[in-house]
């Protein structure tokens, strides 16, 4: 049996889960191996993977010049091609903890998807699964176990994989994707650079990116309710919105269904392009002294909450509006959307350009959407958080990585997994699936889905590793006119885009007390835009949110940003 340094530890899912994080690190770094990483802070230099381009899909695209906005490609390849030379396996078995967020696929002799997966990679692929709601605990419980899987995906803010990267459970790739070493495996060296740097802990490699667009997140308005009510165009400044949505508001019935302007009052929703408008759209600052500033502690934030409470006090907020607004109700208020009973959303640019915003179109009588341009408070520039450019890393179990062979194996699977987009590779694995089983090509290559419930199943079952091509955004013929208008959105939010100063880095405290500061920030936002807390309580709010973790979440990263330089 392999050696799984965490074994060692004697560690229970009761005791990965139980422990605290302070008591847990410290049993893992007694057992520290050479693989590991004693501190995210005690850094030598980190010698970043050669970026190298892949070739360009033959599809007609929208490339934009500004850094980080992904390509837009409105039209499907007219032809594929192949960018590994052969199949990544060796005939052995591929063992992998990656995430499910369907249902579970059916079982390998009846799922002619999985069979042929096996085929092209030429290994019997084995995986496990976490979901979204469970991951934490499955990912404690398999550390905790016997031997690891060969590839797992890991999210790096949870503290069991924290301190298994610490443990040296998994392997430092250093020396295998740094610099050019990394020309050994294409599709790898087509990830990204900040996507690498991002992701590294201690200046080492610890695993092959999920890279994820600078962008996250895209506002939309229905253009047919805006013109109802006499607007037309950009709104000029932040007051030029509020009364946009607030005439909309009064509207109440629309083409015969009732409406409302917004409907939750979520930080990943109103509250994100609020943020954006006022100035505080970044979560942690740097100042011009090199003082470390939340955002909650500036006065832009408390003018985007007195904005707010505005705007619900002119009753543009659905009724419901606190509870959509949290994580668990998240998909009603994106169905109040769908429905075509709600005026403005903001999320993934590639769902709203793709679906959710045709979806609307087609569903509700004479709806139309249109990209917004969120203005500055005062007509100005606006301030938007950039994204990490990674979402987790699929890291290699050590044990596995202690074989040359193996190692080398293992990363052309995760090479073959992360081909871009107009490849064969990522025509199977990166969406469209079997050919005849999930989809058949359409009218100028386009991808047309067999509608085959068990089949879109299986893909979805088994294709989510971790790795995946770099970031694009596919619109079919129908979505194709919007690709303009996409890219100058996405543009002119990039270059509003700032990146975070402690991007990559983790606070203990906030791992521990990370729960405990949202309920705070929550209740408080929740209490002062409903206005049952006057915007005044602000003080208040940021007094709980320093004595339940704040300042010592700041003081985390205050010190790790010294010891980095």
């Amino acid at each position: 049996m392999s050696h799984n340094p965490l074994h060692d530890l004697q560690l229970t899912r009761r005791s990965a889960l139980g422990l605290g994080l302070g008591g847990l690190a410290a049993v893992a770094l007694a057992a520290c191996t050479p693989g590991g990483v004693s501190s995210q802070a005690a850094r030598s230099e980190l010698l970043l993977p050669t970026f190298r381009a892949q070739r360009a899909a033959d599809a007609t695209a929208i490339v934009s010049k500004v850094a980080g906005v992904q390509p837009v490609y409105t039209a499907y390849p007219a032809s594929y091609w192949t960018s590994v030379a052969a199949a990544p396996g060796r005939g052995g078995e591929l063992k992998t903890f990656q995430m499910l967020y369907f249902s579970p696929p059916a079982a390998l002799e009846s799922n002619p998807f999985w069979q042929e997966l096996n085929k092209r990679i030429n290994a019997d692929f084995k995986p496990s699964y976490a979901s979204g709601d469970n991951y934490d605990a499955k990912v404690a419980t398999t550390l905790a176990g016997g031997t690891l899987p060969d590839i797992m995906y890991l999210r790096d803010e949870v503290p069991a994989v924290q301190q298994a990267i610490q443990a040296g459970a998994f392997a430092d790739l250093s020396d295998a994707l740094g610099g050019d070493a990394v020309l050994e495996y294409p599709n790898l060296a087509n990830l990204e650079t900040h996507a690498w740097r991002n992701s590294a802990k201690s200046n080492r490699i610890m695993g092959v990116p999920r890279t994820s667009p600078r962008m996250t997140s895209c506002p939309v308005i229905r253009t047919d309710l805006m013109e109802a009510v006499g607007a037309t165009g950009q709104p000029a400044d932040a007051a030029a919105f509020a009364d946009v949505l607030a005439e909309i508001a009064k509207l109440g019935e629309h083409a015969g269904r009732r409406v409302w302007a917004v409907g939750g009052l979520g930080t990943g929703q109103i509250q994100m392009l609020t943020r954006w408008m006022f100035g505080a759209g970044a979560d942690w600052t740097l100042s011009s002294g090199g003082k470390l500033v939340h955002s909650i502690e500036t006065d832009a934030f408390e003018a985007s909450m007195e904005y707010l409470a505005d705007l619900w006090q002119r009753k543009v907020f659905h009724p419901d509006a606190i509870a959509l607004g949290s994580d668990s109700q998240r998909s009603k208020e994106k169905q109040l959307w769908l429905e075509g009973s709600i005026a403005f959303e903001l999320d993934d640019p590639s769902w709203l350009s793709s679906q959710g915003m045709l979806q609307v179109e087609e569903g509700t009588p004479g709806a139309r959407v249109g990209y917004l341009m969120p203005p500055g408070h005062d007509g100005g520039e606006i301030v938007v958080q950039a994204g990490p450019g990674y979402g987790g890393f699929d890291g290699i179990s050590a044990s596995a990585a202690k074989d040359p062979k193996r190692l080398a194996e293992l990363l052309r699977f995760l090479d073959w997994w992360a081909a871009p987009f107009g490849t064969e590779e990522n025509l199977f694995i990166g969406g469209s699936g079997l050919e005849g089983y999930n989809y058949t090509f359409g009218p100028n290559k386009q991808i047309v889905s067999t509608d085959d419930a068990t089949a879109l199943a299986n893909l979805q079952g088994l294709k989510w590793l971790g790795v995946t091509a770099p970031p694009y955004i596919v619109l079919n013929n129908e979505n194709a006119p919007r690709a303009d208008s996409l890219v100058a959105q996405m543009e002119y939010l990039t270059t509003a885009a700032v990146d975070s100063p402690v991007v990559g880095l983790t606070s203990t405290t906030q791992t521990s007390r990370g729960a405990q500061l949202t309920q705070i920030n929550d209740d408080y936002r929740n209490k002062i835009v409903s206005g049952k807390l006057s915007v005044s309580a602000i003080k208040d709010w940021r007094a709980d949110w320093r004595k339940a973790g704040g300042d010592q979440v700041k003081a985390d990263y205050r010190k790790l940003l010294d010891e980095r330089g």
